[in-house]
């Protein structure tokens, strides 16, 4: 997501588009089924926070690539991105600098450490 969210936010090339499109449309699926898990496996249950965020970010990503918002849901958009990072998770997750950067068209730098996926 990493290397084609920069290739698209830097070129507008629509085949990335819809790779990303896709990408999104598939972890909101995978999202979708994490309550339904739960319930068989309790111990997942902080999962549950993790998939609403998740699917809650790829309708952010989703939107901006397909409804093109104007200024003012932008920055409703980057709000909500913002309140999606919570300093006491256990988990980061990471698809939130890639939907930022298609509502800002910058892509943050991440350390080197982190390997694009």
């Amino acid at each position: 997501m990493r290397t084609t969210g920069h290739g698209y936010v830097t070129t507008k090339d629509i085949s990335q588009k819809t790779v990303i499109i896709k990408q999104l449309s598939d972890w909101k699926e995978a999202a979708m089924q994490i309550p339904s898990l739960v319930k068989a496996a309790p111990n997942m249950a902080e999962f549950a926070n993790y998939a609403a965020r998740i699917m809650q970010a790829a309708d952010i990503g989703l939107q901006m690539l397909e409804k093109s918002p104007d200024e003012n849901y932008k920055a409703g958009f980057l709000q909500t991105l913002k309140s999606l990072k919570s300093r006491d998770d256990r988990l980061e997750i990471l698809i939130l600098p890639e939907i930022e950067a298609l509502i800002t068209g910058t892509l943050t730098l991440l350390p080197k450490s982190f390997s694009p996926f």
